[in-house]
């Protein structure tokens, strides 16, 4: 698509033209192609409003139909922090939380962990990413990471990288 420069300007445009309709399933990874495209804080900035605007708690909190559980699906994915854009692949592009702490119990009574640090009240936008510690340079996390049971930080701060 000619870079990751020209890929965002086009997603930028997708979203601007009011192309995206999030009740198009086949559509759920369109917001992911930004951290894709090496923007990850506007994926953070599609996902939070597409939770605001098309889920809610009255008739109708669905936008769309619920074809076998996938609108809540990417809601839970979203709200955890990750996405299985490609289900070909073992990658889960990584988003915001929504929560402070993600713990997905696993078999022998292991789990695996993701916790947010924020640098101030309301911080919405991820500056680094460590696991176990150590400084992790991705954007996505594999599934050998969830079924080993890793612990991921994601360090929060009020304002874009970009």
């Amino acid at each position: 698509m000619g870079g990751e420069r020209a890929s965002t300007g086009k997603l930028d445009m997708f979203f601007k033209e009011g192309h995206y309709w999030h009740g198009n399933e086949p559509g759920h990874q369109i917001p992911f192609l930004y951290t894709m495209a090496g923007r990850p804080d506007r994926t953070t900035e599609q996902v939070d409003r597409i939770i605001r605007e098309e889920y809610g708690t009255g008739p109708g909190g669905l936008s769309g139909n619920e074809d076998a559980g996938q609108m809540s699906a990417w809601l839970v994915f979203s709200m955890m922090g990750f996405y299985p854009v490609c289900p070909a692949t073992d990658k889960y592009y990584i988003t915001t939380p929504a929560f402070d702490e993600i713990k997905i119990n696993l078999p022998g009574g292991n789990y695996f962990l993701i916790s947010t640090v924020s640098s101030k009240p309301g911080s919405r936008y991820i500056r680094a990413i460590t696991k176990g510690g150590g400084v992790y340079p991705h954007w996505y996390i594999t599934h050998e990471d969830i079924m080993k049971g890793s612990r991921f930080t994601f360090q929060l701060t009020d304002k874009p990288l970009n």
